[in-house]
């Protein structure tokens, strides 16, 4: 099972309608991480309390030397979303 820290936990107990959004849908698989997204402080914690993990990905039709950053929900970002569908984040 995923070790979730307490920092994470106090994290989550915080976390807005729109980060969990974002979270369940980080959960799907990877997606590409837009500059907009990045620079954006809200959904950016999710990288900071390791809810998420930042990656890259060289799409096989891209031009040579094309490298895309990518995001996808780490194993205790899926935990937690997880805990909070049966209702243990309390």
């Amino acid at each position: 099972m995923t070790k979730i820290t307490s920092e994470q936990l106090a994290f989550a107990r915080s976390m807005s309608a729109r980060q969990w959004a974002v979270l369940a849908r980080l959960a799907d698989g990877v997606w590409p991480l837009s500059a907009s997204e990045r620079s954006d402080p809200e959904l950016y914690r999710l990288v900071q309390y390791r809810l998420a993990a930042c990656g890259s990905m060289a799409p096989p039709s891209a031009s040579r030397g094309l490298i895309l950053p990518t995001w996808e929900a780490s194993a205790a970002g899926r935990a937690m979303l997880k805990r909070r569908a049966e209702g243990k984040l309390a």
